[in-house]
């Protein structure tokens, strides 16, 4: 089985260069690349998903707390604490 694999970014803008894209054949790394947007992203893996070969996808999602939920807490960026 192949193994495809999105880091992806959160950037609202310019993020091409902090999305990721990896594949694996075999066991080994086949392919390793970023610069490229959400969409193109996407694209490579459904591109590769369709060609009839097995494919376990992951995708890498960091998610974090709601701007406004941040602010009503007081919070202004990531070093500061986030437990109530």
């Amino acid at each position: 089985m192949d193994v495809a694999a999105i880091d992806w970014s959160g950037r609202r803008h310019g993020a091409a260069p902090y999305i990721w894209t990896a594949e694996a054949r075999g066991g080994r790394l086949a392919r390793l690349c970023n610069g490229r947007g959400r969409e193109a992203a996407i694209d490579t893996v459904v591109d590769r998903a369709s060609d009839g070969r097995e494919l376990l996808v992951g995708l890498d999602f960091s998610f974090p707390f709601p701007a406004w939920w941040c602010a009503q807490n007081g919070w202004n960026d990531g070093p500061e604490p986030c437990w109530v």
